[in-house]
């Protein structure tokens, strides 16, 4: 599934979907025009599970505009850095750091995601970003803190390791 091939540079639309996008594609057959050209993370079929989403995943697979790629493991490295900046790389599976890593390598392109982590990391780091329905309105950068010491982490940890008491996530607006 995975192609070897140019990306096409006359296309006035060029996109990376999430998961949650192909799942709607069926609703949204704008994605299906000639006049875009798509990239979709190779290991998509990991997120989908329907048997509707993988039948439109079987029609886009003969699409000539349409690339089924893996990013390289420095821009995946740097996906997960930012989403760790950002404090979202708990919430982030990593077909979704995929996602973030493919826009990296492809700075033209635009990802369209529904998914209010994706969404923000691209925000914060000025990545190109559309959402399908759900668009967040508010960048947020992510932390924790302790419930009794009120000691504060950027990384998500179950227990503070000052005191041993739970940590909370809260957010600050960017």
């Amino acid at each position: 599934m995975v192609q070897e091939r140019h990306l096409p540079k006359n296309f006035p639309k060029k996109l990376i979907l999430d998961s949650t996008v192909v799942i709607q594609i069926l609703a949204k057959d704008w994605f299906l025009t000639d006049d875009c050209v798509v990239i979709i993370p190779a290991n998509i079929t990991e997120e989908l599970k329907s048997f509707e989403s993988n039948l439109v995943l079987s029609l886009l697979e003969n699409k000539q505009n349409i690339l089924f790629l893996i990013p390289s493991s420095s821009s995946f490295s740097k996906a997960v850095n930012l989403a760790k900046q950002a404090g979202e790389y708990g919430r982030l599976s990593s077909y979704d750091l995929t996602i973030i890593a493919l826009a990296i390598e492809n700075p033209e392109f635009t990802i369209i995601s529904d998914d209010n982590a994706i969404q923000n990391l691209c925000k914060i780091f000025n990545i190109r970003v559309e959402s399908s329905f759900f668009k967040i309105t508010k960048k947020k950068k992510y932390f924790w803190k302790c419930t009794v010491c009120g000691a504060k982490f950027t990384k998500k940890l179950v227990h503070c390791p000052d005191c041993g008491s739970p940590l909370k996530r809260y957010f600050s607006k960017v």
